[in-house]
């Protein structure tokens, strides 16, 4: 069942149902939180570089942010967090990379999740103005 942005609700009650039941007649969907449909999907990198701005530099960029968030934070992570970004994992980028997600950092990763109810904790949470 795709999301429909003409689709009202009257009360966070039908909002709920509608999410019970496009959650339960699908579980293998893949929701992203996002206030507005109209948006591109564009990661956290993507919207503060130029968007002509070729792939090296790009990597680049995100080499650098990497690098920064190591050092910056290494006194701050959690044992586990250190495994990914200086440990074992230190060569697995993605996984270094999803760590600097889960705190902000701008990275090429889009944030996806298997539940409606995140999705719509992180489409709303920013954007209370919005329908």
């Amino acid at each position: 069942m795709p999301w429909n942005d003409n689709t009202i609700f009257n009360n966070i009650n039908d909002l709920f149902k509608y999410l019970i039941d496009m959650w339960e007649k699908d579980k293998l969907v893949a929701y992203r939180g996002q206030a507005d449909s109209n948006w591109p999907l564009q990661t956290s990198l993507d919207r503060i570089l130029d968007r002509n701005t070729d792939y090296a530099t790009r990597l680049a960029e995100e080499s650098a942010v990497l690098e920064k968030f190591r050092v910056l934070t290494c006194e701050y992570v959690n044992s586990l967090e250190k495994s990914y970004l200086y440990g074992n994992h230190a060569n697995d980028k993605i996984s270094a990379l999803a760590i600097l997600q889960h705190y902000r950092a701008p990275t090429r990763l889009l944030d996806w999740t298997f539940s409606p109810w995140i999705a719509l904790y992180f489409a709303v949470i920013n954007h209370h103005d919005k329908p």
